[in-house]
């Protein structure tokens, strides 16, 4: 908003004219109408009294908190898109970039955090940037914490710096801090998405609160089934979480249909190979990747945008790809085939024919 539109939007919420505020001005009221139509600025010695006769700051006559805002969304657009993409190193230059501009605005330090904190354990980074990236993470945390009301800047936050602490690999891991900050997140129960279940009451709210009943739905089943793969387990113990794992997916999406979900069913094939690979199992570890690099195909090809899950259970939920963020570029399947490579839980694999025919194809 320019200065003359300020000029005329509080002229008009005051219920003052333009020859009015000529008056007190004491200027002609031809002078305010070109403000307005933007074909000329106040002069520099009218800006306090304009600001004066209003009751507003000067800051609110130029709109400058509107100005950064529009920024700000800009650099959120952006972000998104990169993210989109997986190009997180790059994300995090732009909210450097915008903490620059804004360093007391803490939605761009809360991204900024995050960044630091998503390149913790990140392929491709040096693991002797982890640290470094975790200490900054954690000291714009906790300089957030100290200083900002916002309480969704605040839950996110403490989602970070609970992660942070309890990474052993994050070169900041403290159980007792990890604890401390996971104890001052609010109750699931609480949450905005378990409440919007209810809150929407109403003969035309009611679609909208199963959608979200839905998709509640598949957000904890992917919380249970992810955490049914621990490292503590022996192989045969894992097989047997990893098979009710599988179980429960595919009971929920009986018809195969799992749109962004295929990440998480190749991540559990994944695990069920390697498990088998530990076994010395090479026939049930080939068909597990056989699986795993199947699902991975099938991520790639959800299509772009807003795509309906077709189970009955689910068939209100939605899968939106522009919503989507990733630590990878390029295609899934390939940043799977380059992790089976590296994975020496497959080393004995790594020259087995029918093992190189499974990462080589497309």
């Amino acid at each position: 908003m320019t200065i003359g539109e300020k000029i005329k939007s509080l002229r008009l919420a005051q219920n003052v004219t333009q020859e009015k505020l000529a008056e007190y001005l004491n200027i002609s009221y031809q002078s305010v109408s070109k403000w307005e139509k933007n074909n000329a600025l106040p002069d520099i010695t009218l800006v306090v009294p304009i600001a004066n006769f209003f009751g507003v700051t000067t800051d609110e006559l130029f709109d400058r908190n509107a100005s950064a805002k529009a920024v700000i969304e800009g650099y959120d657009r952006r972000a998104h898109e990169l993210k989109n993409r997986g190009e997180r190193l790059e994300t995090l230059a732009l909210w450097r970039e915008a903490v620059q501009k804004y360093p007391n605005d803490y939605h761009c330090l809360c991204e900024l955090m995050a960044e630091l904190a998503c390149t913790v354990n990140m392929i491709g980074v040096d693991p002797g940037i982890w640290k470094k990236n975790a200490e900054e993470a954690v000291s714009i945390g906790e300089r957030i914490l100290r200083d900002c009301t916002d309480g969704k800047i605040r839950e996110k936050v403490i989602s970070e710096l609970t992660y942070l602490h309890a990474n052993p690999q994050s070169g900041v891991a403290d159980e007792e801090k990890s604890v401390t900050y996971a104890k001052m997140a609010g109750c699931v129960w609480y949450s905005s998405e378990i409440l919007l279940e209810q809150a929407y009451f109403t003969e035309e709210g009611a679609e909208r609160g199963l959608r979200q009943q839905q998709e509640n739905m598949l957000t904890f089943l992917e919380t249970i089934t992810r955490n049914m793969v621990r490292v503590d387990l022996a192989p045969k113990e894992q097989i047997f979480f990893l098979e009710g794992a599988l179980k429960l997916w595919e009971t929920v999406i009986y018809d195969g249909n799992y749109l962004f979900y295929h990440h998480t069913l190749s991540y559990l094939w994944n695990w069920m190979a390697q498990s088998y690979a530990e076994l010395g199992d090479r026939e049930n570890t080939l068909a597990a990747l056989e699986k795993c690099l199947f699902h991975a195909r099938a991520a790639d090809e959800v299509p772009e945008g807003e795509s309906h899950f077709t189970s009955t259970y689910v068939n209100l939920a939605v899968s939106d790809t522009r919503a989507s963020t990733r630590n990878y570029t390029g295609a899934y399947k390939d940043a799977v085939k380059e992790g089976l490579r590296e994975n020496w839980a497959f080393a004995s694999l790594w020259d087995d024919p029918a093992f190189l025919a499974l990462a080589e194809r497309e």
